[in-house]
């Protein structure tokens, strides 16, 4: 055990890892493992996918991250900002 322990830590590049830290490892790597689709355009994720709220709950690619859920998070933030700054000029 001792010697997996090690080899997980040089992997990872961390001085120690312990015993109880392996477990959760390799949950993570199964998790990043695990083939998902993007829930905009349903390619699969590469790694964890990013997330696509507020166009709908779960997550997107990197590519519909960028050219959609990005895009309509400046809108909402743009429509907010111009209506605090109407209800300030009153």
């Amino acid at each position: 055990m001792a010697d997996l322990t090690e080899e997980i830590a040089m992997n990872i590049g961390a001085e120690m890892v312990r015993d109880d830290m392996i477990t959760n490892t390799f949950e993570c790597e199964d998790e990043y493992l695990m083939e998902k689709k993007c829930v905009i355009c349903g390619d699969i994720l590469i790694g964890f996918g990013n997330n696509a709220e507020p166009v709908c709950e779960g997550q997107c690619c990197d590519c519909c991250n960028s050219r959609v859920v990005i895009q309509e998070r400046l809108r909402q933030s743009r429509t907010i900002t111009r209506s605090v700054s109407q209800k300030n000029l009153k």
